[in-house]
């Protein structure tokens, strides 16, 4: 039964509002203003951002922020194009992303249409499924398939391709909507969790290492940890699980430190219990963590990631939450097993590990405050923000200064991106962030090349009318790259910037401007506690510590130059020789 005042255009809008979706994003085009049409009319926040890809990043922001499916809406054709690096973060980051698309043209007879390019197939490689949808009668079941496909086991994005005839056409009666499902977590099987326990109970030192899978779960983790007085590691995507200030909160991150501390403390431990991670790239310290079998229990909603890198003695497909309730609800046998690590034994563990953490490396001074560190900035920022806060990054020098100084106190506080690292995505993602959970603070913070990226998303938060803290280091370079360079040659190349005057760049775009001058508390209390978007810019400037990695790297490139590869080969040959 059809309905001819209801269009596949309203169809889809409703199905959406009835699927619980409260923002959308992307652009309107020429292919689906019908669909923004019926958008006005429905109570779903349409945000309209600058480009597709800021879209897709912002979807992503909205589901790290709340554990909700990110929703993006593109034109096919060049919307469609841009939203892929969007698409592809969100497949490496397990971010659960709805993007639904036009479908190319397609008048039969003709080559050469117009935009037109085989969406699906492109898709394929970085989305967990597509779906095209050519009959308006599909269309309904089709989103809501699609959109639970997002979220169950591990999430991801999906791609609904939607013929652009079906938005104009009469659509099903919407009160014969089919019953939505509900959505069912995976639940651990009962004898898995009895071998479970008893590997708990012969164990005398466990480890719990969470990933962004135990968002949902940081109470019951929390528990687990205090119950076996076990140390809790996390993926850099799942810190604050467990509130990093806690005496059993190990922090860790490859990106400052030397993996083999940490590899040294999983061979002091009997029993290491992996929660809701996949042990990625940088979740598993670019797969230089060591984790032998048969201490390994690998629990994830994900079957495909069970086994994936690391073998374990048991694979347990189940939601994290649905594991730690069953395996506390037998707290009582497990409070028998005998006691593990000292309290002196924990502690110079912890403290060994934090060490390797914060381990010197060359980073640049912060101009006009004292001390001029980045260490100092971030525990300022830190003491300001409230315990539930969320510090969002970019990819680059500033996120490593955060990762190794920036304390994260609860779950989902800590949103940056993680095995794909696009530059351009702290911003968009801020904003999604913030849209998902207006109640809590954000602040982004990102460098002046990712500012170049995405910096012009200031006017989607200022029309939004969100508050916004956007802190941007400010050192005219790819910062990154630019040490990398000077590491290895002494010089860099292609990394200068020309930046924009950032006061008047936010007056143009209507933000509070801010600098970094004196005492970064007050600073950081001010644009925290202003209403709207405030523009916060830090200036760096190179610190002594990166002269000595110059002058060091120059001369062994001098060197290099003037004896030539081949002696150097000999030379290491023989340093090698008299090493055995």
């Amino acid at each position: 039964m059809t309905n001819s005042n209801t269009l596949g255009s309203n169809l889809l809008a409703s199905t959406l509002e009835r699927l619980g979706v409260r923002c959308v994003f992307g652009l309107p085009g020429s292919q689906n203003f019908a669909l923004y049409e019926a958008l006005r009319k429905s109570p779903i926040r349409t945000i309209l951002t600058t480009n597709e890809l800021a879209a897709s990043f912002m979807a992503n922001g909205y589901f790290r922020g709340s554990g909700k499916t990110g929703v993006v809406v593109t034109i096919p054709g060049p919307g469609f194009t841009y939203a892929l690096t969007g698409l592809a973060e969100a497949f490496l980051d397990s971010a659960a992303l709805l993007c639904i698309v036009g479908e190319p043209a397609n008048s039969p007879g003709n080559r050469f249409q117009l935009q037109a390019i085989d969406q699906r197939s492109i898709a394929k490689p970085i989305v967990k499924k597509t779906y095209s949808v050519d009959n308006v009668s599909d269309l309904c079941p089709i989103l809501i398939e699609a959109y639970f496909e997002a979220g169950q086991g591990e999430p991801g994005p999906v791609l609904v391709e939607v013929a652009n005839s079906i938005l104009s056409q009469a659509a099903p009666d919407l009160s014969e909507f089919p019953s939505f499902p509900t959505r069912q977590d995976p639940q651990p099987d009962p004898e898995l969790i009895e071998h479970s326990v008893q590997m708990l109970q012969t164990s005398k030192r466990v480890v719990l290492y969470a990933g962004a899978g135990s968002s949902g779960a940081s109470g019951q983790l929390r528990t687990l940890a205090e119950l076996l007085v076990a140390p809790v590691l996390t993926t850099t995507s799942g810190r604050g699980v467990v509130p990093e200030n806690h005496l059993l909160s190990f922090l860790f991150d490859s990106a400052t430190g030397d993996v083999e501390v940490l590899n040294r403390f999983i061979e002091s431990c009997d029993l290491v219990i992996a929660l809701g991670c996949k042990f990625s790239h940088n979740g598993s310290h670019g797969f230089r963590l060591r984790l032998p079998k048969e201490k390994l229990v690998h629990v994830d909603s994900s079957a495909s990631v069970l086994g994936a890198n690391y073998p374990a003695h048991l694979s347990i497909v189940s939601d994290v939450q649905a594991f730690l309730d069953s395996v506390l609800r037998r707290s009582s046998q497990i409070k028998l097993r005998a006691p593990g690590w000292t309290d002196l034994e924990l502690k110079q563990w912890r403290e060994q590990i934090r060490r390797e953490h914060l381990s010197d490396s060359p980073e640049p001074k912060m101009k006009e405050i004292d001390p001029s560190g980045a260490s100092g900035l971030f525990l300022a920022l830190r003491e300001v923000m409230p315990p539930d806060a969320c510090l969002v990054t970019d990819s680059g020098l500033h996120q490593m200064l955060a990762r190794k100084y920036y304390t994260v106190m609860g779950p989902r506080g800590f949103i940056t991106p993680s095995d794909f690292q696009s530059m351009g995505f702290g911003l968009p993602a801020a904003i999604g962030g913030k849209l998902a959970t207006p109640e809590r603070t954000v602040a982004v913070v990102m460098g002046d090349g990712a500012f170049a990226i995405s910096g012009l998303e200031l006017l989607t938060a200022v029309r939004e009318k969100i508050q916004l803290t956007v802190i941007v280091f400010n050192d005219g370079k790819l910062g990154l790259i630019r040490l990398s360079q000077i590491s290895s040659y002494g010089h860099s190349f292609a990394t200068e910037l020309r930046n924009p005057d950032f006061k008047m760049f936010a007056e143009a775009v209507g933000a509070h401007y801010f600098r970094m001058a004196g005492d970064p508390r007050e600073i950081f209390r001010r644009c925290l506690e202003t209403p709207g978007v405030s523009l916060l810019e830090v200036r760096l400037e190179d610190s002594p510590d990166i002269f000595k990695v110059r002058t060091k790297a120059l001369i062994k490139e001098s060197v290099r130059n003037l004896v030539g590869p081949t002696v150097i080969k000999q030379f290491k040959q023989w340093k090698n020789r008299i090493g055995k």
